[in-house]
């Protein structure tokens, strides 16, 4: 089972992700913002679930895609959810690039339940890919 990496910069949505995920079987990582976030990222040696905040300081949920993009060709491919208080605000340039990326977006509040899907969902396909 792909690991998860919650990156949000507020500590509760973390705990609780953090908790709903491991209930559900996931060994869970954390980052408070994007550029530790990457840190991560680059350390990888296996494929992860990356469950990113839009809006964050430092580096934000676009610039943590941007970057990840980046990485080597040889680094784990991993599977983006972005989650965001404001789906309005997201431009459709960058709605296009996200679903050219394969990137879920959901919306806070978000329910529980369907959070456990999309990553199962996520995770699934990182396993058919490895």
């Amino acid at each position: 089972m792909p690991q998860v990496l919650i990156v949000d910069d507020d500590e509760d949505i973390r705990v609780v992700l953090r908790i709903a995920l491991e209930d559900a079987g996931y060994a869970v990582h954390e980052a408070a913002n994007g550029a530790a976030a990457l840190d991560v990222l680059r350390q990888a040696d296996s494929a992860m679930v990356v469950l990113v905040d839009y809006v964050m300081p430092r580096v934000d949920g676009a610039g943590l895609l941007d970057a990840a993009a980046a990485l080597s060709p040889s680094a784990p491919q991993h599977a983006y959810i972005l989650i965001t208080a404001s789906p309005q605000r997201i431009s459709p340039d960058f709605t296009a690039q996200l679903d050219a990326r394969g990137v879920i977006v959901v919306s806070k509040p978000f329910d529980m339940t369907a959070i456990l899907e999309v990553v199962a969902r996520a995770s699934a396909q990182l396993v058919q890919v490895s």
